[in-house]
């Protein structure tokens, strides 16, 4: 199955704020963050039941070198990968909940 990347407003919102952040305070890691998520979210799409259930279908896949998860749930029936957040690691279950699904 060829799986379909949405990612949601939140998400949005929250890739371009990092994306700003890194903009503002180390413009040189920019472009390696852009690469990271495309990594990232390339592996989503190969495999995206890699990463366990934590919950209401709720997945999250690490970055490997910045402290983000990516959290995103999946519909089967679109084929897609549902981007929920782009969150600091220390920010995410808290956050997740507090969001309707």
């Amino acid at each position: 199955m060829t799986w379909r990347i949405v990612i949601g407003p939140d998400g949005r919102a929250e890739y371009d704020a990092i994306v700003d952040y890194y903009d503002q305070v180390a413009p040189e890691q920019v472009s390696r963050f852009l690469e990271e998520v495309d990594k990232v979210v390339a592996s989503l799409a190969d495999n995206p039941y890699l990463s366990m259930d934590r919950g209401q279908g709720v997945r999250k896949r690490a970055m490997a070198v910045f402290p983000y998860h990516i959290w995103y749930t999946l519909d089967e029936a679109k084929g897609e990968i549902q981007v929920l957040a782009v969150l600091h690691f220390r920010r995410g279950p808290q956050v997740i909940r507090s969001r309707p699904l």
